[in-house]
């Protein structure tokens, strides 16, 4: 064997050792979680976040947070009644890692004195949400004056949690949904096969369970790594997405005409569409085929983004959560 060819394979096995040697050694000195862990308050592990009537903690390596889900199945505060607001969008909405009172549904409903309704549900686009709005409405017989809707979308990548990938990946199960479909849903049908990197971070969750070394990577690069690491869109997904969101817009807004509420849109963004500078190019998209206009959020956290992000998880934390009650305070019309 040639001693270029030695010096190779040594220094090959001496890094899978020294990377063994790192991996365990940061188990012992720096052990993180995998991820979000709910507990209630006798210590019941549970499943689902949306369990009506329970209260439990929202457990992580960054985060310990109280939750309540009221009787009627959404998170508190109760409305009491016929809600002034309902709070429509996905798990930055409901208020993941945040505890009751600092949600930003739960700041500015307290500091206007509104009787609100947080419909945020973990793990949904905007089909669902959509849906899940319709029931409440006839189901409790709502009638709000007002409903707002939190988009959380980047049209530059995929990222986990996108509204806008989430709406693309429920219309290709057969065309439907777990709680609705929006409007020629069904026409949707996988027409692009992912990408290498794509495949790859696919498989980040696995990794993630079983390296305590790449867990810390995340904890404490997380925004710089989404930012670095995440793929570009192709423009053939993102258009089916943009079309199957404009089908679950148009139905949001017959729901308006129908319920006699005023629609409002909010678009929230992933850290790292923020630290693109791609923010803008989201809201044009999201503006196109929106009914109303859609008001950003990227202003609030452009000095410093990593400081409103949970560095980890991804989501807004309680600094985060009050910029936008902020925002809302501000810009509140009369009910």
């Amino acid at each position: 064997m040639p001693v270029w060819l030695s010096n190779v394979l040594a220094l090959c096995i001496g890094c899978f050792i020294a990377l063994l040697l790192c991996e365990f050694g940061s188990r012992f000195v720096l052990p993180l979680g995998t991820g979000v862990v709910r507990r209630a308050a006798d210590g019941e592990r549970l499943r689902g976040w949306l369990q009506a009537g329970r209260t439990y903690r929202q457990i992580s390596s960054e985060f310990d947070a109280r939750t309540t889900i009221t009787a009627a199945g959404y998170r508190a505060p109760a409305a009491l009644g016929n809600p002034d607001v309902v709070f429509v969008g996905d798990s930055f909405t409901f208020g993941w890692g945040i505890d009751d009172d600092e949600t930003f549904a739960a700041l500015s409903c307290a500091t206007l004195h509104l009787r609100c309704a947080n419909l945020g549900a973990p793990g949904t686009g905007t089909v669902d949400q959509v849906a899940r709005l319709a029931r409440y409405l006839k189901d409790q017989s709502w009638r709000p004056a007002e409903v707002k809707l939190f988009v959380f979308a980047m049209s530059a990548t995929f990222s986990a949690g996108n509204d806008l990938f989430d709406n693309y990946l429920s219309a290709r199960r057969d065309g439907a949904t777990g709680e609705g479909t929006a409007p020629d849903a069904s026409r949707a049908k996988p027409v692009v096969a992912p990408g290498l990197m794509e495949r790859l971070l696919g498989q980040r969750r696995f990794v993630l369970r079983h390296s305590n070394l790449v867990r810390l990577a995340k904890y404490y690069w997380g925004p710089a790594l989404r930012a670095t690491l995440v793929p570009e869109l192709d423009r053939i997904r993102l258009d089916e997405s943009l079309r199957i969101t404009h089908g679950a817009l148009a139905e949001l807004d017959r729901l308006s005409a129908e319920y006699g509420f005023h629609l409002s849109i909010y678009l929230i963004h992933p850290v790292q569409d923020i630290i693109r500078r791609t923010a803008g190019d989201t809201l044009r998209l999201l503006e196109a085929i929106a009914p109303v206009p859609v008001r950003p959020t990227a202003q609030l956290f452009a000095s410093d983004p990593k400081r409103y992000y949970y560095a980890f998880d991804g989501h807004i934390n309680p600094a985060g959560s009050h910029r936008i009650a902020e925002l809302l305070i501000g810009s509140a019309q009369p009910i």
